[in-house]
């Protein structure tokens, strides 16, 4: 319920200037993998992953393809 009641924090994405990785289960019916498509479109230098065997914890629900998933992106990482 806190979380659903918190101020809405969207406009604050465009000025995330870091790497940032948005992982969506698109069958999630907690947060619809539009929500997350849009958070990533906000991110200045985001890489959106969509997992289409999960829901809300596709690092439970597929663990395996999440963590070679988060792997890459945190070897591509800058430095």
């Amino acid at each position: 319920r806190a979380m659903a009641a918190r101020p809405d924090s969207t406009e604050l994405l465009a000025s995330i200037n870091v790497p940032a990785l948005v992982i969506v289960g698109t069958d999630d019916r907690v947060i619809p993998a539009d929500e997350s498509r849009v958070m990533a479109s906000r991110l200045p230098y985001a890489s959106l992953v969509e997992m289409h065997h999960s829901g809300h914890l596709p690092n439970l629900e597929e663990w395996a393809a999440f963590n070679e998933r988060l792997g890459t992106f945190l070897t591509q990482l800058p430095g």
